[in-house]
């Protein structure tokens, strides 16, 4: 049903008397799809990293082993290894999980066999081990368990000491038992107003006040210490009271007897003699998997600084960045659902760790040696793709190159109004030269209108936006000298990134100046205007120029990265002293004093300024603390900024970041070709911070160049650079394609003038709803780029189909279709066939930058023939060029 309304709402539309029957079909169609697709997402299942405490993870079901793989097991030819090989266990009660593997016959992958393995104990008695692999210990001495799998075997050695578990330490014993049963997540008691009455610290970064929370508040009442399973925090989780968490802790279960010792050994705080936990080890840290569906199971253990390590696998927490292609179950059970690559980010307490598994594509390998290489690029990308088994879609047509690249750098495909585009259809098809698109390349770098776009770019990085309370009047002046930054001087250069950056987070001085005063304005120090709090402005700053989101840490460590409060708050104090001070009536100036505003909710004192590597430097007593944050941030040796900016542009070319979210370039998010952003930060480092030399590199390359018509093999590849992303157009990038091919321009407000672009209105302020509806950027939050931040939604769909953006334009008396429609009504009659195939060439060249092929002509020729009149079929045929695919996206 879905389909024959969107097919027969399509039909109709194509006949103008029909649209309006048309439109009801295809919004029918529209609104039954979003159903559908909202329904699929709501009933599909939610994979979750907590279960029944005492039960070992479900099994996935996984694909059934390759019979060559288990013949060559068989024969000896591969052989098995298992982790850890060593381990020491504090006691009876301890455990550990094993992780068994082995290489495949299939060269370079593995495979998974911890749950397909007899597992052998010698001596007997002191150990058991689950059939998933979980060895407990039951009574002390030293036993060698050996995995067997068909004829090979892989021998661990476990140790079991005479100890008891400790539950002497709540935050080494305690709080990784509450986190890993949900109890301080953002979803239950570790919310920003807690639950039930209890508020516990965000993954139990703050243990001291999570522990005087359950020992001290309500006069104590959540502990019966001389009745410990009466305690609160014992019946609720293990539902022996009412409970919004639901079951927790299963009576009985390890966790619940641990924690209940904790409260008969009198709710200890802290342990001084107790070593203190350094990091944590994944096991598998990389997986390279023969296929998928297929398990893998992991081990995390713990380090701890006298060097003794635990096995904390079942205390851990999994998230896996793409749970559409790797789930976690509990107790670290990977399951690879389909081909592909995600990472798996584990956490125990305050550590985490990253692992990636991976599968190749496809069964069989790929052959790079006959495809081009222009540069790095292409190198590391073909690298990756042999690896993942992913064949390369060929070079992307002419045409198709010419309109990507015009739409990337300038903003708008090829103009034949403007003189710096007038001639480039007619010639660049013809031009036989090998190096026409390398040319072509250089000549948009040196376009008028590169400055415009990338200034409209950095306007949205920057949320440069005359709304804002501080900015107001100022952001005129600071949108001309960014646009000034980008542009090229009488010796041909122009500022280079750093030197942007630089000069905006050094600046100080007038933003608006007042009557009568001599001192001259500095529209960088507009970027003080907003936000004006330090720790606001420390935020943006790590974010935009350094990709790291630091604001988590603003009240408790980050959950998913290395950055506690001290850094927060250390790193906001290099903005403590800025100030954004009235002068006069209506005039602004930034300036730096030596008081710091900043203040450490923790202690209410204001902290040193502190820079993210933990270096406290000296800064005079007059000095600016700012200089000596950007010599940090801007030192060669900081790899954050070059990583940071590259991947920015990367996404904006490409579709996709290597890191996304684009500004999110955590440890526990790493790049899916970290070699390659490495030598691209590097590139642009040696350039000189150069933007043009950066984009010039990517675009050179065939990378960039690829057509995005997959090929059998790489259809699901959206990350890896077998073939080119398909891109929406942004909203400025739209609505000047609209204008130009119907040949009518678009209005912004009152202040700006009838021919204005929409690359030209560098100012969200400015009125207009097309833009509006298109989804420009409101310059109030972050904005994304790449394919995955800008998607079309249903809103603008029915706006271009029904709307002023296109109806009103082709039925103007000045629009292209006014013009065909006059001559096609004074031609001869024996004339009006070859000037109907002018007509569709221009409109196709105009909105695709392509001729029209053999079958579209045809079409059209028959269309507009059997129009009732040529002005009603020539508004049929650019209306539904300019809603269809090909249109309205970058491919």
């Amino acid at each position: 049903m879905v389909r024959i309304a969107l097919v027969l709402g399509a039909g109709l539309f194509m006949n103008t008397s029909r649209r309006l029957v048309g439109f009801f079909a295809l919004a029918a169609g529209l609104v039954c799809t979003s159903l559908w697709l909202l329904y699929r997402a709501q009933s599909a299942p939610v994979p979750t990293a907590t279960g029944p405490p005492e039960a070992d993870a479900a099994r996935p079901e996984a694909a059934r082993p390759d019979p060559a793989a288990s013949a060559a097991q068989e024969a000896g030819e591969l052989t098995l290894a298992v982790w850890p090989a060593e381990l020491e266990l504090c006691g009876p009660g301890d455990g550990c999980q094993l992780t068994v593997s082995r290489d495949t016959a299939d060269a370079g992958t593995s495979e998974d066999l911890t749950r397909a393995c007899r597992f052998e104990l010698d001596p007997p008695g002191a150990l058991e081990v689950s059939e998933a692999g979980f060895v407990r210990a039951l009574a002390p001495g030293s036993v060698r368990v050996s995995a067997v799998h068909g004829a090979a075997r892989a021998t661990a050695r476990i140790t079991v000491r005479d100890a008891e578990l400790p539950v002497s330490d709540f935050a080494l014993d305690i709080v990784p038992i509450l986190t890993k049963a949900g109890c301080n997540s953002g979803q239950c008691h570790g919310s920003a107003q807690g639950k039930g009455g209890l508020h516990l610290s965000l993954f139990g970064y703050d243990p001291a006040s999570d522990h005087a929370a359950i020992t001290r508040e309500l006069e104590g009442r959540r502990i019966d210490a001389a009745d410990p399973p009466s305690s609160l925090l014992l019946l609720k989780p293990s539902m022996g009271l009412s409970h919004g968490g639901r079951l927790r802790l299963a009576q009985g279960a390890p966790d619940y007897e641990r924690l209940r010792g904790w409260i008969e050994a009198g709710t200890p705080w802290r342990d001084e003699s107790r070593a203190r936990l350094e990091s944590i080890h994944v096991e598998p840290h990389d997986r390279f998997l023969r296929t998928a569906p297929a398990d893998q199971q992991l081990t995390v253990l713990a380090r701890y600084s006298d060097g003794i390590q635990r096995d904390v696998t079942r205390l851990c927490l999994f998230v896996s960045n793409d749970p559409a292609t790797v789930t976690v179950a509990k107790y670290g059970l990977a399951h690879m659902q389909r081909r592909g690559q995600a990472d798996v980010v584990v956490r125990f307490t305050n550590q985490v760790a990253t692992v990636r598994i991976a599968a190749p594509f496809n069964d069989e390998t790929f052959d790079s040696s006959s495809v081009p290489v222009r540069n790095f690029i292409d190198e590391r990308i073909l690298e990756q793709l042999e690896h993942m088994r992913l064949p390369v879609s060929p070079r992307a047509s002419d045409a198709e190159f010419l309109r990507r690249v015009y739409l990337d750098l300038v903003g708008h495909m090829p103009d034949p109004n403007q003189r710096a585009d007038a001639h480039t259809l007619d010639t660049f098809f013809d031009d036989s030269d090998p190096d026409k698109r390398d040319r072509l390349i250089d000549q948009l770098l040196e376009h008028p209108d590169f400055v415009l776009f990338w200034a409209l770019k950095l306007g949205d990085h920057l949320q440069i936006n005359s709304s804002a309370a501080a900015m107001g009047n100022a952001a005129g002046s600071y949108r001309i000298w960014l646009a000034n930054q980008l542009k090229r001087d009488k010796s041909g250069s122009s500022a280079s990134y750093d030197t942007i950056v630089r000069t905006l987070l050094l600046a100080k001085g007038s933003l608006v100046r007042s009557s009568g005063s001599s001192e001259p304005i500095v529209p960088a120090a507009t970027y003080y205007a907003a936000p004006r709090e330090p720790t606001e402005i420390a935020e943006q700053v790590a974010r935009r120029f350094l990709g790291i989101r630091i604001r988590c840490a603003r009240c408790h460590d980050h959950p998913l990265d290395v950055w506690t409060q001290n850094d927060y708050y250390g790193f906001a104090s290099f903005f403590g002293g800025v100030r954004v001070e009235p002068e006069g009536p209506s005039a602004q100036a930034v300036r730096v004093v030596a008081d710091n505003l900043v203040r450490d909710p923790r202690t209410n004192e204001a902290p040193a300024p502190r820079l993210l590597d933990g270096t406290v430097p000296a800064i005079d007593e007059d000095g600016d603390a700012r200089e000596k944050l950007v010599d940090w941030m801007l030192d060669p040796q900081n790899p954050r900024f070059a990583r940071m900016a590259a991947n920015w542009v990367w996404a904006h070319l490409m579709g996709r970041g290597l890191v996304e979210p684009v500004d999110d370039l955590r440890e526990t998010n790493p790049p899916v070709n970290e070699r390659l952003l490495d030598e691209l930060a590097a590139s642009f480092r040696e350039s000189g911070y150069d933007l043009r030399a950066l984009v010039r590199t990517i675009c050179r390359s065939e990378a960039y160049q690829r057509a995005s018509a997959a090929v059998p093999g790489n259809e699901r590849d959206e990350q890896f650079g077998s073939h080119a992303l398909v891109k929406p157009l942004s909203a400025a990038q739209m609505a000047d394609a609209i204008a130009q091919v119907t040949g009518v321009p678009n209005q912004y407000g009152s202040t700006h003038g009838p021919n204005t672009r929409a690359i030209e209105v560098n100012d969200p302020n400015v009125p207009s709803y097309l833009l509006d509806i298109l989804g420009r950027c409101d310059r109030t939050g972050g904005c994304e780029v790449g394919a995955l931040a800008r998607t079309a939604s249903l809103k603008q769909a029915l706006h271009l189909i029904i709307g002023e953006a296109v109806n009103v334009k082709l039925a103007q008396e000045k629009s292209v279709v006014a013009q065909m429609a006059q001559a096609a009504a004074t031609a001869d009659a024996s004339a009006r066939s070859e000037l109907r195939a002018i007509q569709i060439r221009s409109v196709y060249l105009r909105a695709y930058c392509r001729p029209p092929t053999p079958e579209e002509t045809e079409f059209w020729q028959r269309e507009l023939g059997d129009a009732p009149n040529p002005k009603t079929g020539l508004e049929d045929m650019l209306w539904a060029i300019l809603n269809s695919r090909e249109f309205a996206f970058n491919h």
